[in-house]
């Protein structure tokens, strides 16, 4: 009984609503929220765009290996991003952002404009509306 439905896992709604992600946490043995999200793997676009969409839902920085997911969504001041597989470079990373609450924020910030812009459902779902009605349009 202590899964949850799948109302928890939905999508993240314009007032990034977080006790979804509260439940989970609890469900995780009541881990408390991280001050930075590390991805330590090579990861692929879809892992790169849920990490920074946690993240952000988390208000997170994420600190992850050089990788096509974690390049595109983390670039432009969204995250940290160091050379696979420097795990010196990570902990170097990771060591500077907890002792830098303000780039901490910074990065959050930046990683909440890009999903709010660029991946939030009630933004990306009418574009790719307008895409394929176009596409049929033609």
């Amino acid at each position: 009984d202590r899964i949850p439905d799948a109302d928890a896992f939905k999508p993240a709604d314009p007032t990034l609503d977080t006790a979804h992600l509260d439940q989970v946490l609890d469900l995780l043995g009541g881990a408390r929220r991280p001050l930075i999200l590390v991805g330590p793997s090579m990861v692929n676009s879809d892992d790169g765009e849920a990490c920074t969409q946690l993240a952000e839902r988390l208000g997170v920085p994420v600190v992850a290996f050089d990788s096509t997911g974690a390049r595109e969504f983390l670039a432009d001041g969204c995250g940290v991003v160091v050379p696979y597989p420097d795990v010196e470079a990570m902990a170097d990373a990771v060591v500077r952002l907890l002792d830098d609450g303000p780039g901490r924020a910074a990065l959050v910030e930046a990683a909440r404009r890009r999903v709010r812009a660029d991946h939030d459902l009630g933004v990306a779902a009418p574009r790719l509306q307008a895409a394929i009605e176009s596409v049929l349009a033609s």
